[in-house]
């Protein structure tokens, strides 16, 4: 009987390097034989890649870095038997590794670093072990809802299309999608979130700083987070390019415009500040004369396009 043998488990491989971050810079640092000179090393370094290679042929560090470096401000220096390569960076990202794919280098973590995550952690965590007997044992039935963390989360991620690397991320749980509008043909389309009863318009930023907001707000529908809340048949949404007014219809009959700034007749004060009111807020409701699916839905300054399986409606305000 045939018996394959077991290849033996090698031993872990030790890294060409090791490598620590900050927010603005990357140190990779080599070990090098006595007598190196930084004459010996050829030195190559655009803002994504980089070439470090000794006249041997020998590479030590060569291809597509993780992120954008500022060349101006990077530099590798040879002393005491080491190479030490310093890369500024050009965004506050974390990097994952030097050079894209290569294995050989092992981050040690910075001082800066372990004091941050030290500081993170300090009002959750203890320096005395705890056992099974020290833990308290929760009934989940005794839990009440408000016990319970949300399960709808969302989150803003911006990418840069060239280097595919997140740029910009925000938290926007708990403000509730409402929809995007293209207000400019040559602009990013700005996106309606429901911030308490009102839906505000955010046109993302087109930036890859990342010290740059991630979006600018460009416009407010007074209540009309509220006002959607209450139309549990909508199916399409959008508002005008000069954000005069919103509109969404439901599925087959029923389209609804809502107007931040409508005119009206008669005179109005504000009992808290005894000023006089020319425009209110106001909602209009267009019932389309033949009931059938709704397959499309567009705005312009004046006017709501419906689309239907067999016509394109047309309302002008």
């Amino acid at each position: 009987m045939d018996v394959e043998s077991v290849p033996e488990v090698s031993e872990a491989v030790q890294p060409v390097y090791t490598w620590k971050q900050t927010a603005e810079h990357i140190t990779a640092q080599f070990e090098a034989p006595s007598g190196l000179t930084a004459q010996q090393l050829h030195f190559s370094l655009t803002t994504t890649t980089i070439q470090l290679v000794h006249d041997s042929g020998k590479v030590l560090l060569e291809g597509s870095l993780f992120g954008l470096v500022d060349t101006d401000q990077s530099s590798f220096t040879v002393d005491n038997n080491k190479v030490q390569v310093v890369l500024r960076k050009s965004m506050p990202e974390r990097w994952m590794e030097v050079v894209l794919n290569d294995a050989r280098g092992r981050e040690v973590f910075s001082d800066e670093e372990l004091a941050a995550v030290a500081e993170r952690f300090a009002g959750i965590t203890s320096d005395k072990w705890v056992t099974q007997q020290d833990v308290n044992m929760t009934n989940p039935e005794q839990l009440e809802e408000c016990d319970y963390l949300p399960e709808d989360t969302a989150c803003w991620i911006r990418l840069d299309g060239e280097s595919h690397r997140t740029t910009h991320k925000i938290d926007i749980s708990g403000h509730q999608f409402l929809f995007s509008a293209t207000l400019d043909p040559h602009e990013l389309p700005a996106i309606c979130l429901r911030h308490d009863v009102d839906g505000i318009l955010l046109r993302p930023t087109e930036s890859n700083n990342s010290a740059e907001p991630a979006a600018t707000h460009v416009g407010t529908f007074s209540a009309l987070g509220y006002v959607m809340a209450s139309k549990r048949d909508k199916k399409f949404a959008s508002c005008a390019p000069n954000m005069s007014f919103a509109a969404l219809c439901d599925g087959d009959r029923n389209v609804y415009v809502y107007r931040n700034d409508a005119p009206i007749d008669s005179v109005l004060l504000n009992r808290k500040t005894a000023k006089v009111v020319k425009t209110i807020a106001k909602q209009y409701v267009l019932s389309l004369e033949k009931v059938g699916r709704i397959v499309g839905f567009a705005v312009s300054d004046v006017s709501v396009f419906v689309l239907k399986p067999d016509a394109l409606l047309v309302a002008t305000l």
